[in-house]
């Protein structure tokens, strides 16, 4: 019995981290983006994942560097829920948001000459300069995501309790539909 009692605290657990990464991105993408937020759930996808969170991005071909920097926040946000959800301890954050981390340095390497974004300077694609461009465009990948990940930080704890009553309504109702958030958010 003891050990089902255990199972049972984990799986609790799970689904409070999964709610919380989930309502991360959800208020992320209601409050950064002008994306239209369909659908989000903490149930299982087919591919495992624990929850996902689906929104229509407007149709349009060219992004602004802000809304590039927002999206990466969209992508952090999820991660960032989590640490905040665990007090701070990055031993208890998931390996759930590899993903969202793997799409945010795809897309900051694609950004690597927006100078206002990288706040660089000179508009120069690193890459094209070998090995020594390598580092370099590393660097300023790094240095941009450190940036990004600490305005990240400080959106988590400015919308915290929105964050909070979009994890509950999930460990509640396990999905909820666009309107719905967005009712919870007073949008």
């Amino acid at each position: 019995k003891g050990h089902i009692k255990k199972e049972a605290n984990a799986n609790e657990r799970i689904r409070q981290i999964t709610a919380y990464h989930e309502a991360g991105h959800t208020v992320a993408t209601a409050l950064l983006t002008n994306q239209e937020l369909t659908r989000v759930t903490i149930l299982p996808s087919t591919s495992g994942v624990g929850g996902y969170t689906k929104a229509i991005p407007p149709e349009q071909e060219l992004y602004t560097q802000e809304q590039v920097a927002n999206e990466i926040k969209v992508l952090y946000a999820g991660r960032q829920s989590e640490l905040a959800f665990n007090h701070g301890n990055k031993k208890e954050v998931t390996i759930g948001c590899s993903n969202d981390i793997q799409v945010a340095t795809s897309m900051l390497k694609n950004c690597l000459n927006f100078t206002d974004l990288v706040d660089n300077g000179p508009i120069v694609d690193y890459t094209q300069f070998g090995f020594s461009g390598e580092k370099e465009s590393l660097k300023i990948v790094e240095n941009v995501s450190e940036r990004l990940m600490k305005e990240t930080t400080d959106f988590v704890n400015e919308h915290w309790n929105e964050i909070e009553l979009v994890a509950k309504a999930l460990l509640e109702k396990e999905t909820l539909q666009g309107e719905e958030v967005m009712e919870i958010l007073g949008l």
